[in-house]
């Protein structure tokens, strides 16, 4: 396997998350004008995803959120249970709904941000010579190439 630019990884790892996060919040928006959650399958595995998978250890900073949105999008699929088919939620199930979704997007825009700044440094990185690089990622059954 070639070697990969830290920033390269970071990019892909933001672009996942910003996905799993764009996922939840479509299904908040559902919830909140009483359509049904297109697939709870698909809302409760954006959700499993943002828990488990590793990401990019330079993530470090926003993994913390990505953990509790996580915890969140669970509070989404109990009050998709907790709805009647066809109808929208009221009182304080409503504003459960509401700050759940509020800060999910808040997070997906938090790391819409953060992927920016990381293709920024990589377009940086590509114009510099490969010799001068500070850092690159050595894939996992990579035998050639820079390393930390």
């Amino acid at each position: 396997m070639a070697v990969v630019p830290f920033e390269r990884t970071l990019v892909a790892s933001l672009d996942a998350i910003q996905l799993q996060l764009a996922i939840c919040v479509l299904a908040a928006d559902d919830l909140l004008e009483g359509r049904a959650l297109p697939s709870r399958r698909i809302v409760g595995r954006a959700g499993r995803r943002l828990e488990s998978w590793h990401w990019h250890p330079d993530i470090g900073e926003i993994l913390p959120r990505i953990r509790m949105a996580a915890v969140e999008v669970d509070v989404l699929l109990l009050a998709a249970q907790m709805i009647e088919p066809g109808k929208r939620p009221t009182g304080p199930l409503r504003e459960q709904v509401c700050q759940v979704r509020s800060a999910l997007d808040a997070l997906r825009r938090e790391v819409a941000q953060a992927k920016f700044r990381a293709r920024g440094k990589a377009i940086l990185q590509d114009a510099c010579p490969a010799s001068s690089r500070a850092r690159a990622f050595v894939g996992p059954n990579s035998t050639s190439g820079e390393a930390d």
